[in-house]
This record gives structure tokens, C-alpha cells and sequence, in this order.
């Protein structure tokens, strides 16, 4: 479950609303157009029983298979029958859909369909629960992520989602943990370089032999030698990472820097990305050139100013950042790729790594695909557990490191500030041996911190989502509307600073869109929003 844009999600199958007559709306226009649509369904369709979807194939640009599901035009069907068409779009989904290198299943995205302008709007609360227990049910077959376009939606999918399973111990214990700091807003990402590559972008040493390729280092004849071309490989990594980068642009020049731009623009983020910026960190940091997360954040962060990012943008305590330590591939020269970029790194840089070390400091540091072997980054550690040795203070974990594997030696090497935690064991077999699908223990422990860091209610009073309160809390929501109705009785001048901190406390809760009386179909009330149907 992700708070995000469907259309900016790296997956193998998306699902797109439409109604009978194929129209769609121009906000999903980034995966189908109505004329794409029209074009690539049965000549005469117009859906009904056992022909809700349509598949359309990819586009040329690699995205998603992109599947259409049949969404009422107006709000006269019951939920059941939203129901029965997204089993269908599901079923076409795992038909034609083929999961990447890196994943043993597909996955396919889909929005909460209908709630846009497709007929189910005012009904959020009753398509919800059911709704789940649909893609838990389907979800033994390919891995589905539910994007909520609205905070509202996510909030309330994430809600619902509170009783529904666990991980297994100790990653349960883990997840409660790291949530509470998030809920706090105390949990730091650090974003590595293997969240990247999870979205199909190049792990380091395949940049740099990709870097290499670009500038012909090689001749044609010895490129098409697979022997000298191995050994020529085998060399630039004997050199080092720095090194062989230090080379790359002392030959190449301007051109290796270009190349590396080249090789990591990218238009769609990782679900690991998505599940990341759906925490709403107020503070992110990351070694990566790429613009991944700030994509998976352009939804999650677009009602707080959206994401800053570091040293560039202007923040302030309210707007979320995310500093960039290594550079931006829209900003080629501020890249740190060789050897001699890092030893200049404290004369022109300095103030980001004190930023890196400030969280170490006043908060908790959350790496994801890094494995604690960028040099930079455990000089910088180090500081802080020397700083505290020398100065008398207890020397206290600062940060959890998610990784695939387990890393004895390491975790012992930085227990007294680092706990380490292997996610391997969440993807083995009845045996306790890692299967293939060992990758996808990330995206699953994040999303279930997602799910326990979700603390935001905006749903409660809202009346799109009036059928999903529990009857214990129906007591609590009805006494909320009584208070939201005396404020909005009482004149301004009564005590404007009460009815202020009144009025902000209920807007938690959705009184702006419960005050409104009701809300009309596709609307999300005072913010802009994009419709999740046809």
C-alpha cells in the first residue's frame, strides 16, 4: 500500500479505469490515452459479465502492461459489482503479466477503483474493507500494490489494514519499534543505492562498466572480444571503485559525468521508494545521484510544500527535505563519482555530512539498500561513536540497517551504534532457506512499517468513509460531530484562538468535508485530486 501517483510506479501491470464507453480521464493519460483504449480493445466492446477488462499491452517506452478494468459512470452499482470487475482485471493481469529479473512475481498496481468519478466516491467506507479482503486473496498468486492517489484514501486503506496479520517475530517487534520512531517523527531513510536498482537502475560496479562502454575505452574489435572484454572488466575492478572511477573521468572527461546522467534517468520509482516516502519522513537522506524518491514523494508530500531537497531548495519547519550527499543527475556537476571528488568533498561538502551526522545525533537513521560499506558514510559514523566515547556519553544506536543477508562480522563490528537486521528469513522456505524470492522481503517489511506508522485519522469524520467506523467508535464520531456543529454556531469573536485550535483539531478528523454536508462524486474536497475511475 502506497500514497502515490499509479503512473510514476515501476510494476508489470497497471490497472486502468474506463467505463463502457472507453472513455478515460486525462489524469491517467501518463499510462492510457482514450485513444490508445479505443484502439486496443475488441472491435464492439462495451463490457458486462466476463468482459469487464481489456488487455492493451505496453507502450513503447517499457512501462507496465496496462489493463483496463470497467468502472460505472455513475454511483447506481452496488460494491459488489466493483468487486466482480477488478477479480476480472486481476485475473487478466496475472494472464499477461511478466515480472522483471529481479522480481519472482509479478506485480500489478491498481488504484481504488471507482472512487474517483467512477461511481463509488461517496462510498469509500463501503468499498474498502471488501475490497482488501479481494487483493489478500489474489495476492497468493502475483504481489499487488493499492496506490492511493488522496492522504485521505491511504489514510483510511491503512486503517482498515490495522488487524489484518503481522510479520513473524522478530520483524514484528522491529516494525513496532521503527513506527513508533516514525509516528514520532524521529525515523531518518537513508536511501542506498540497492533501492535504485530495485526500479531497474544500474548497482555501482555495472555504472561504471556501463560508464566505460560509453566512452570506448575498448575498441570495436576488442568490444567484441568476449575474453579481452572480460579482462579488461576484471582490471578497472582491481582498481577500486573510487579508483576506477578516478580514471573513468580523467579519460573520458565531461563524458563520464554525461554518461552517468544518461544511465540513470528514469520516469518510475521502486515500490520500496513508494513505501518510503509513505512514511512522510520530515528528514531523508541519500548517497544516490538519482531523482527516485523525490518521484514516489511527489504525492506524498505535495500538502507539506513537497519534498526540498538539500542543498538547493530553501525548507522550513514544516516542508520535508532530503539531503543529497553525492550530487543530482539534474545538477551534473555537483556528482562526487572519483577519488578526487571525495578528497575535495570537506571543502565544498562539508555541511551535508554534518547534516548526515546531526540525525545520527537528534534522531534515528534508517539505512535501506546500503550495506555500510561506503567509506564516506562509516568515516562519518565513526565520528559520532568517537564523539560520544570521548565525551562521556553513552554510546546509544543511532540507526537500523535493513539488509538481505545476514552480516555477522559487521553487525559486530558496529553493534554499540548500529543494529542490523536481516531480512532474508521473511522470504524462506518451510526448510528456513532463502528462496528466489528473497527481494521482496523488503518491500514487505516496509510495507508493514508503513501500515503501523500510519496514525493519521482524516477519515473519521469524513461521510465518504462513514461505512467503514468501527461501531465502538460510532459513539466518539457522533459526539466529534456535535462538538464541530457548536463551533460553527459560535461567532468568531467568541474566542478566536479556541475555536482556531477547535476547528484544526476536527479538520484532523475530515470536518471540512463533513461540515460541507456532502460530497459530490470525484471530489476530495479542498484539495485538488486526481479521480481513481473512469
Amino acid at each position: 500500500m502506497i500514497h502515490g501517483d499509479l503512473s510514476l510506479l515501476d510494476c508489470d501491470v497497471a490497472l486502468v479505469p474506463t467505463d463502457d464507453l472507453l472513455r478515460v480521464e486525462q489524469t491517467w493519460h501518463g499510462l492510457v490515452t482514450e485513444q490508445e483504449a479505443r484502439e486496443g480493445a475488441p472491435s464492439g466492446w462495451s463490457g458486462g459479465p466476463g468482459r469487464r477488462s481489456v488487455a492493451l499491452g505496453r507502450r513503447d517506452d517499457g512501462g507496465p502492461h496496462r489493463v483496463l478494468v470497467e468502472v460505472a459512470e455513475k454511483g447506481s452499482r452496488a460494491v459488489s459489482w466493483y468487486l466482480d470487475g477488478v477479480r476480472e482485471a486481476l485475473d487478466t493481469a496475472g494472464r499477461v503479466g511478466e515480472p522483471t529479473p529481479d522480481r519472482c512475481r509479478p506485480l500489478v498496481a491498481l488504484p481504488l477503483v471507482g472512487t474517483g468519478l467512477g461511481g463509488t466516491a461517496g462510498r469509500r467506507g463501503d468499498l474498502i474493507p471488501p475490497l482488501l479482503d479481494l487483493l489478500e486473496e489474489v495476492s497468493r498468486q502475483v504481489d499487488v500494490a493499492l496506490v492511493a492517489y488522496d492522504r485521505s484514501d491511504y489514510a483510511a486503506v491503512q486503517a482498515a489494514r490495522a488487524a489484518r496479520g503481522g510479520l513473524p517475530e522478530p520483524f514484528e517487534e522491529h516494525a513496532h519499534r521503527l513506527a513508533g520512531l516514525a509516528a514520532e517523527g524521529d525515523l531518518v531513510p537513508f536511501i542506498g543505492a540497492g533501492v535504485s536498482a530495485t526500479a531497474g537502475l544500474p548497482a555501482w560496479w555495472e555504472l561504471l562498466e556501463r560508464v566505460a562502454d560509453a566512452g570506448r575505452l575498448l575498441s570495436e574489435e576488442e568490444r567484441q572480444d568476449g575474453r579481452r572484454r572480460e579482462a579488461f572488466r576484471e582490471s578497472l575492478r582491481g582498481l577500486g571503485t573510487l579508483d576506477a572511477a578516478e580514471l573513468l573521468r580523467t579519460v573520458l572527461g565531461p563524458e563520464a559525468v554525461e554518461a552517468v546522467v544518461r544511465e540513470l534517468d528514469a520516469d518510475r520509482h521502486s515500490l520500496s521508494h513508494g513505501l518510503l516516502a509513505s512514511l512522510g519522513a520530515r528528514r531523508a537522506v541519500t548517497t544516490n545521484y538519482d531523482r527516485l524518491y523525490e518521484l514516489a514523494g511527489r504525492r506524498a508530500f505535495a500538502d507539506r510544500g513537497g519534498l526540498a531537497v538539500l542543498p538547493w531548495d530553501a525548507t522550513d519547519l514544516e516542508r520535508p527535505w532530503l539531503v543529497k550527499m553525492h550530487g543530482d543527475v539534474g545538477r551534473p556537476d555537483s556528482i562526487v563519482l572519483s577519488r578526487g571528488d571525495v578528497v575535495g568533498y570537506d571543502s565544498t561538502r562539508k555541511p551535508l555530512a554534518s547534516l548526515l551526522q546531526a540525525q545520527m545525533l537528534t534522531g534515528h537513521l534508517l539505512f535501506v539498500g546500503s550495506s555500510m560499506t561506503d567509506d564516506a558514510v562509516v568515516r562519518l559514523a565513526v565520528e559520532v561513536r568517537e564523539l560520544f566515547r570521548a565525551w562521556g556519553a553513552p554510546v546509544r544506536v543511532v540507526g537500523t540497517v535493513l539488509g538481505l543477508r545476514d552480516e555477522p562480522l559487521r553487525a559486530r563490528l558496529w553493534q554499540d551504534v548500529l543494529t542490523f537486521l536481516p531480512l532474508a528469513p521473511l522470504a524462506a522456505d518451510d526448510d528456513g532457506s532463502p528462496d528466489a524470492g528473497a527481494q521482496g522481503a523488503l518491500p514487505a517489511f516496509l510495507d508493514r512499517l508503513a501500515q503501523l506508522s500510519s496514525r493519521e485519522r482524516s477519515f473519521l469524520l469524513d461521510p465518504r468513509y462513514e461505512g467503514m467506523v468501527a461501531e465502538p467508535l460510532r459513539g466518539l464520531r457522533e459526539a466529534l460531530v456535535t462538538v464541530g456543529q457548536a463551533v460553527d454556531r459560535l461567532p468568531r469573536e467568541a474566542d478566536p484562538a479556541l475555536l482556531d485550535q477547535t476547528r484544526a483539531v476536527l479538520r484532523g478528523f475530515g470536518w471540512d468535508l463533513a461540515d460541507s454536508g456532502a460530497v459530490s462524486e470525484g471530489s476530495a474536497g479542498p484539495a485538488p485530486r486526481r479521480p481513481d475511475g473512469a
